[in-house]
């Protein structure tokens, strides 16, 4: 698309006419148009982008056609009248389908619309049928006014809908305004604030009810110059900062704002004042509006700090602790330097402002119940103590010790005196202590359940051996009684032994002398092998034992005889666990890893002892070991196993829905393990 067809398309757009319904006054011209030249249709024809659009037709029932096909498109191309005598011998339309097929045009003549800016946007146009004979110069002339009168009555029709667009523009404004005023009398009426309004000569067109801080009403001021209430001491000041503000200037810091303003009693008050400009729609300055709060009791207190800052300058400025006045009503009137080393803030951003602000919200009951105690115990009292939580001006949490005195002159309460010190660090030496206090407590206290464990398991076995030996040693002949003695005998032998193994194997693996050889192992040999030795015991309890495993899983690099430990430690875990269902060993190869996982129905694992399970003399808790024996060795071993061999353990469990142990061993081989394999 050219640039001037894209104009031209922007100013087809800006008569928003596209679409719209018929209008008499075009259907007028149509008619006109066809009973002047005697045609059978006449159109008022606008060229879109992609179609030619019908705002007005006579003889013709569509109301649009392709552009590519229209007369139009052609008569918009030059200022001038464009006439087709016959269609048919026409090169560039003989082929259209408007000629071709209904309606069957043969004749065309058009005037272009040609808008104020030059734009031309389509023609009007009559259609004949049959062919006629050029049109005569009148005969242009007279189609070139009834396009124009087009023209003019499209210019009238934008006209008036923008006008009837500034129109509703304008009511809508006004009703915005009238909103707004609204909202401000409503916002304003019920302001705690003051809050006046005067026009360019400073006369009062609006006071709010707030005035009565004053003693006024509203009616008292409305109409009353507003320069009239200011202390003359001040209006100089305010006169200008006032006028300036009517320029556009700034309305200053706020202790430029403040005065002292009038009251109905004859005195005078402090004010601060926040005044800004009201603008009419056109821009222009109307007046302002101003809101004030009476500080003078705030004033007030500034004196008597003022007054007071030099007594305290020395003690403040020589002390590193914090050193904070305030009254019966919190506030602080006085606060040290030190302030912003300990909660970052400057001394005057905290004066007027509650002590409470910075502190805990949860700290902030019980630090009022001591005051209040403090003041009912009388002048003599002795000064509270206590310790808070509070927050630095950066929002990070920090740990003080509050210290105030109550100062009494003759019998009267005069402030609060407190001296403020961080004692973060020594919250937090504290909390290190007890957390070390408590690490060594639970370190003893498993030491000492363990050693009453290995005692206890230790000493049982033994007495089992010295009085069965003794009874077997003395039968003549081995019968049935004498095999059931053997039989415990050898029971609590292995037991005896498990035992010993497990604290000889950890004392090995923490001096560093059990030695790992690894080796390409068979893994699927070795689950076997376990399951093979615990087929029995867990038969007795209707336990099944599977393995899961594909038939070609690949050897595994890992001792043969510490991963058999590590498993039969796993499975007769979990056997001993079970009381009914199934243990299932699953092996998988997982990229260049084996997983060999161990799944038990039994009786699972609270989940607050899940990650202590692998520490050594740990089980899920004192009653399993009065159950199930065990000195909490087993998984601490099989996980300095399995680590040395390049692997890791885990575990997952719920209480009563079984455990999973899972080991992951490398299944790559080093070049040394792969020689020893081929020989």
């Amino acid at each position: 698309m050219t640039d001037a067809e894209a104009a031209r398309l922007a100013t087809l757009r800006e008569y928003q006419i596209l679409d719209t319904g018929p209008e008499a006054v075009f259907d007028r011209i149509t008619e006109l148009a066809a009973d002047l030249f005697d045609a059978p249709i006449a159109l008022v024809s606008l060229v879109d982008k992609d179609r030619q659009w019908f705002k007005s037709m006579v003889g013709l029932d569509v109301h649009e056609t392709p552009r590519e096909q229209a007369f139009c498109a052609h008569t918009i191309l030059t200022d001038e009248v464009m006439v087709v005598p016959d269609a048919e011998l026409d090169e560039r339309f003989r082929d259209n389908p408007l000629v071709l097929d209904d309606p069957l045009i043969r004749f065309y003549a058009g005037a272009p619309l040609t808008m104020p800016n030059g734009q031309r946007l389509g023609s009007l146009c009559i259609i004949d049928r049959n062919p006629r004979p050029p049109l005569t110069p009148t005969e242009r002339r007279r189609l070139q006014i009834l396009a124009e009168i087009v023209v003019s009555e499209m210019n009238l029709r934008l006209t008036r809908e923008r006008l009837e667009l500034a129109n509703k523009e304008a009511e809508t404004a006004r009703a915005a305004i009238a909103e707004r005023e609204k909202m401000f009398h409503e916002l304003a009426d019920s302001a705690p604030d003051m809050v006046l309004k005067v026009d360019q000569t400073y006369t009062i067109v609006y006071a709010s009810p707030s005035v009565s801080q004053l003693g006024y009403v509203p009616e008292d001021l409305v109409g009353q110059p507003g320069l009239s209430l200011v202390h003359p001491d001040d209006l100089s000041r305010i006169t200008t900062q006032l006028a300036g503000l009517m320029q556009g200037g700034e309305a200053g810091a706020a202790k430029e704002r403040s005065y002292r303003v009038r009251t109905r009693q004859g005195d005078y008050a402090w004010v601060e004042g926040n005044p800004s400009m009201l603008r009419e729609a056109d821009g222009s300055i109307s007046g302002l509006v101003t809101q004030l709060r009476d500080i003078t009791l705030r004033r007030a207190a500034e004196e008597a700090l003022e007054a007071s800052e030099a007594r305290y300058r020395l003690l403040a400025a020589n002390s590193s602790d914090v050193i904070g006045c305030y009254g019966k009503n919190a506030i602080f009137t006085f606060i040290s330097p030190a302030i912003y080393r300990v909660l970052g803030y400057r001394p005057e951003e905290l004066v007027g402002r509650h002590t409470s602000e910075f502190m805990h919200k949860d700290d902030v009951p019980h630090i009022m119940r001591m005051f209040r105690d403090y003041m009912a115990a009388g002048e003599g009292a002795e000064p509270i103590r206590f310790e808070y939580r509070a927050f630095r001006k950066t929002g990070e949490p920090i740990w003080l010790e509050g210290h105030p005195r109550a100062i009494y002159e003759n019998g009267t309460f005069v402030e609060f005196q407190d001296v403020v010190r961080d004692i973060s660090l020594r919250k937090a030496n504290e909390r290190a202590l007890a957390e070390a206090r408590d690490a060594a407590e639970a370190g003893a206290a498993a030491k000492t359940e363990f050693l009453a464990n290995m005692s206890h398991e230790l000493r049982s076995p033994l007495t089992s051996i010295i009085g069965f030996a003794g009874i077997l040693g003395a039968s003549p002949t081995l019968g049935e009684r004498e095999r059931r003695f053997t039989e415990r005998i050898g029971a609590a032998s292995n037991n005896l032994l498990t035992i010993v193994n497990d604290v000889l194997d950890l004392a090995r693996l923490d001096s560093g002398e059990l030695s790992i050889k690894p080796e390409a192992t068979d893994p699927r040999e070795v689950v076997a092998g376990v399951l093979e030795m615990l087929a029995e015991q867990a038969a007795a309890k209707g336990l099944v034992l599977t393995m899961e495993s594909k038939a070609d899983l690949p050897k595994v690099l890992a001792d043969p005889a510490r991963l058999r430990q590590v498993v039969l430690n796993l499975v007769s875990n979990a056997v001993k666990f079970t009381e009914k269902g199934s243990i299932t060993v699953c092996l998988r190869r997982q990229a260049e890893t084996l997983t060999i996982a161990v799944v038990d129905t039994g009786i699972g694992i609270a989940p607050d002892r899940v990650d202590q399970v692998f520490e050594r003399f740990v089980q899920a808790d004192a009653s399993i070991t009065r159950k199930f024996g065990g000195t909490g060795l087993g998984l601490a071993i099989s996980r300095r196993l399995v680590d040395r061999m390049g692997g890791d353990i885990e575990v997952a469990s719920k209480i009563g829905e079984g455990a999973t142990f899972t080991v992951r061993l490398p299944l790559s081989l080093q070049p040394a393990a792969l020689a020893a394999e081929a020989h």
